[in-house]
């Protein structure tokens, strides 16, 4: 938990940048679409009305809009959502996660010095440490119960070895009378 505070804290600087930058193309596509679609739509009527659809359509993708701009002019239609959609999607998605990983990288640099006698471990580390304790964890549980389960079974009667014809005529006379019973 300690390394991802740290991340946060050493990206703060940097989020807040790519904030600014992500508002500004938000307002940018916002202002397109209220010039495009304008006149013909009502969620593009206003800049406020053209932002927060803007917001809308980068956030769940609603085709709803898409729809109603290529009943108007499909071309700049097409050309505004896809723009949109790439833009936001993969490149400030990708910047995103490019800021994020650095910062991971350096609060993990930072660890490390501070705490020189320790590894610091990876993620990956991390996370085939805690499958192995969970295994662990797994394998000493069901452990625990077949050893509960061998000894009910050694309590109720040590295995001795019978003979075959001493067990036969019993056999016989009890499939004999389970037979009889059904009938």
């Amino acid at each position: 938990m300690q390394c991802v505070s740290a991340t946060v804290l050493t990206a703060s600087s940097r989020l807040f940048a790519f904030g600014i930058i992500l508002l500004n193309l938000l307002t940018l596509f916002a202002g397109a679409a209220m010039l495009s679609f304008g006149q013909q739509m009502e969620e593009f009527h206003t800049f406020s009305n053209a932002f927060l659809t803007t917001l809308l359509v980068t956030t769940t993708g609603s085709e709803e809009v898409y729809e109603n701009q290529l009943e108007i002019d499909p071309i700049l239609a097409s050309v505004w959502h896809w723009l949109l959609v790439c833009i936001m999607y993969v490149v400030c998605l990708n910047l995103l996660l490019c800021i994020l990983v650095d910062a991971y990288g350096e609060s993990r640099a930072k660890l490390a010095e501070t705490v020189k006698d320790m590894v610091v471990p990876t993620l990956y580390e991390q996370s085939m440490d805690t499958a192995l304790y969970y295994s662990q964890t797994v394998r000493s549980y069901m452990e625990k119960k077949l050893n509960i389960f061998s000894a009910q079974k050694n309590t109720q009667k040590p295995n001795s070895v019978v003979p075959t014809q001493a067990v036969r005529p019993k056999l016989k006379k009890k499939i004999s009378s389970q037979s009889s019973e059904f009938l």
